[in-house]
């Protein structure tokens, strides 16, 4: 398994995989909000037959405080 973590930050998204920085993307975060929850495993906006993650998901937590990534 791999813990993945995405986190929000001011100056865009930082993502880590294992507890290492995978990538950062810089933007303007001052408008991420969204109009509904969060889909896991499905892109709602992709046609049925590719919409579905093809894996499992084990386990996912949802965290308030951003965690660090080792650099």
């Amino acid at each position: 398994w791999h813990f993945i973590r995405v986190v929000h930050t001011s100056t865009g998204v930082r993502v880590c995989v294992n507890g290492d920085h995978a990538m950062t993307i810089d933007a303007d975060t001052t408008n991420l909000a969204t109009s509904g929850p969060p889909e896991l495993g499905k892109d709602v906006q992709d046609a049925p037959a590719t919409a579905s993650f093809d894996g499992l998901l084990d386990d996912v937590r949802v965290i308030t405080g951003a965690l660090p990534c080792a650099m």
